[in-house]
């Protein structure tokens, strides 16, 4: 009997974090986060950055399963 399924291609832990970077909200953190911090804002740096880390952790965590 034929089977009608489509085979996805084996993806490693290591592609799919990097490709969480091609994020544009991300690129959006990480210029938020650096000028925070070079205008002496360190708290909200770090908030921006736990934001950052929560969500490429999450997409990873979305994407890998």
């Amino acid at each position: 009997m034929l089977k009608n399924e489509i085979q996805a291609p084996k993806l490693n832990a290591f592609t799919v974090l990097l490709r969480q970077f091609k994020n544009p909200l991300l690129l959006v953190f990480i210029i938020a986060t650096v000028v925070s911090f070079l205008l002496g804002q360190k708290a909200e740096a770090l908030v921006i950055w736990i934001v950052m880390t929560l969500s490429v952790t999450l997409g990873f965590w979305n994407e890998f399963q």
